[in-house]
């Protein structure tokens, strides 16, 4: 689509096609960009003209993913739902059915109203140690661990959060238990 020119402040710009954007030089030197999102505009500003159309476009990529305004309201249970939902296809039944009740036994109930995007590795690291301290079994901890670092790590590569903070924190080791020999008495009765 061919590029229309207009006059802005004096200075020549690229109008760009509806819902794509504009980018302007301030008077400052430094680059002005505006986008428009769930009916909202969005402006950032950038010293230099490619940032500036280098933020443009990967935010025109997530607004058309639907992630750009969805992402920052999006809970930690709004979200595990919809992974839950697209795991269905790729797992088997019985293992989407144990991650199920992961995420609403153990997760959601301490960390599912807090924002996707504001979820802290201290918040993460406060979950295990709580369940470790009430009695729940470390393999259900390490368990509870897989499966929010691999819907956070979906979230990361979706542009929802820009880290994965199930990264920074220690999961609980299990006890070894030494081998258990049996005397000759025990192996008789056995």
């Amino acid at each position: 689509k061919p590029m229309d020119i207009y006059m802005k402040g004096g200075k020549m710009a690229k109008k760009r096609g509806q819902n794509q954007g504009s980018i302007v030089k301030r008077k400052n030197g430094t680059y002005m960009v505006q986008l428009s999102a769930d009916g909202k505009r969005i402006t950032k500003y950038f010293k230099t003209k490619t940032e500036a159309n280098r933020w443009r476009i990967n935010s025109l990529q997530k607004i058309q993913r639907g992630l750009f305004y969805s992402g920052p309201k999006l809970t930690v249970s709004e979200f595990l739902e919809e992974w839950l939902i697209a795991r269905k296809g790729s797992i088997k039944p019985k293992t989407l059915f144990q991650y199920r009740q992961i995420v609403e036994l153990h997760i959601n109930p301490i960390l599912g109203n807090i924002k996707i995007n504001e979820l802290k590795p201290a918040e993460i690291q406060a979950l295990y140690n709580n369940k470790v301290e009430t009695g729940t079994g470390v393999r259900t901890v390490r368990l509870i661990h897989s499966v929010l670092h691999c819907a956070l790590a979906h979230a990361l590569r979706l542009g929802i959060i820009y880290r994965n903070p199930s990264d920074a924190v220690y999961k609980p080791k299990a006890k070894k238990k030494e081998m258990q020999i049996l005397d000759e008495n025990q192996v008789r009765s056995l």
